[in-house]
């Protein structure tokens, strides 16, 4: 029995057919985990409004600044800044967006950081309206 499996086993052909090495197998690429980003240039409105947001949180506190209660929280101006020097700090974003060139992701963050900043100084300027007095 093992003289008739050891012929059988000879004439058994184990050789591999020739491999083609002109074709190239290439692996797929994965699915990615996170979301793709296009980052996208900025439109016109949004740097109307990121102008428009500095000049009014200026305006604002300004305004503000004219009742005793209200004060600078800003260390760097002081408590009771000059109109000069609120121009030249608050403009400083404007510099910098000159400089950076942002994208539209980045004024949409920065208008909505202005915004909450000058509804807030409106708010407190209501409210100074009502209870305190002018200097």
């Amino acid at each position: 029995m093992s003289l008739g499996s050891s012929a059988a086993a000879h004439d058994l052909d184990l050789s591999l057919p020739p491999i083609d090495h002109t074709s190239v197998y290439t692996i797929p690429e994965p699915d990615p985990i996170l979301p793709q980003f296009e980052f996208q240039e900025p439109i016109a409105h949004q740097r109307v409004v990121f102008y428009t947001l500095i000049a009014l949180d200026v305006y604002s506190t300004h305004r503000a600044l004219k009742y005793d209660c209200i004060v600078e929280a800003n260390p760097l101006l002081g408590q009771q800044p000059k109109l000069y020097s609120l121009i030249l700090i608050k403009a400083l974003p404007t510099y910098t967006e000159l400089v950076t060139q942002p994208k539209a992701r980045e004024y949409r963050t920065a208008n909505f950081i202005q915004g909450v900043v000058v509804i807030n100084n409106f708010d407190l300027l209501y409210r100074a309206r009502k209870r305190c007095g002018k200097r």
